[in-house]
């Protein structure tokens, strides 16, 4: 059994015709049983202009970073010391490890959600699209986190870079818990903490796309600096380009 979701995506550029939009369902067991009401009960255009501050978007990104740090690092040492990344995996419970990996293949998350890996598929150069601004960040210094090539070099006491000044504190955290606690608490420790996380990143995840978007769908830039291809600010390198979404 499943959920049913419809998808509907407005697509414009320069100035909308028209201010609020309603679906209204004729036939809500058919996909095609609506009709479109322009000017009536919901307005989807918040008309009030954003003033979005460079600062503010660069916090949020440098915290999101090390968030996203921090989720690596658990799910290192978790890959280290157990065979199940989460504290319930539906998969497990179901079919046991070995099928618990079949099960993984075939698209069905820990919670038995059909979420497959997306495969690659080559681009329709003569395809419509739809033009937008890419705005991405990284580090200076380190333009991927990798607990795994971090630990390692943590390790041998090499010389840190920015990514590491994330990830060691938080390895020197992790180890002194798993002497204390020993593998079994601390690998749930681990995976209780890691769900926390990971809501982290995807709250933070949501607060840039909203900025993102805020700036592609007005045409806008940050309100106290300069617009640029590429431009660095208290450590994040910000890179913009034009890139063409195919439909």
């Amino acid at each position: 059994p499943t959920e049913t979701y419809r998808n509907y995506t407005l697509v414009a550029n320069g100035d909308f015709n028209f201010d609020e939009l309603s679906l209204e369902f004729t036939d809500p067991s058919n996909a095609s049983g609506y009709t479109i009401k322009p000017s009536e009960a919901i307005d989807l255009f918040d008309e009030n202009q954003k003033e979005i501050k460079i600062s503010d978007f660069v916090n949020i990104y440098k915290t999101l970073i090390a968030e996203k740090a921090h989720a690596s690092v658990l799910r290192f040492y978790i890959k280290a010391n157990s065979e199940q990344k989460h504290a319930v995996d539906k998969r497990v419970e179901l079919y046991g490890v070995e099928g618990a990996k079949l099960a993984e293949e075939m698209g069905l998350d820990y919670a038995m959600r059909f979420s497959p890996k997306s495969e690659y598929k080559a681009k329709d150069e003569n395809a419509d699209y739809v033009p937008f601004l890419e705005l991405t960040g990284k580090l200076r210094g380190a333009a991927t986190i990798s607990a795994s090539a971090s630990y390692a070099k943590y390790e041998k006491k090499g010389k840190p870079n920015v990514g590491d000044d994330i990830c060691w504190p938080l390895f020197e955290k992790y180890d002194d818990l798993l002497a204390k606690l020993g593998k079994s608490v601390f690998v749930e420790l681990c995976q209780k903490t890691l769900e926390g996380v990971e809501d982290t990143v995807d709250m933070l995840s949501q607060k840039i796309s909203n900025m993102k978007f805020y700036l592609m769908i007005t045409n806008s830039w940050f309100s106290d600096v300069d617009k640029a291809d590429e431009f660095e600010y208290d450590g994040l390198v910000i890179n913009t380009k034009e890139v063409k979404e195919f439909l």
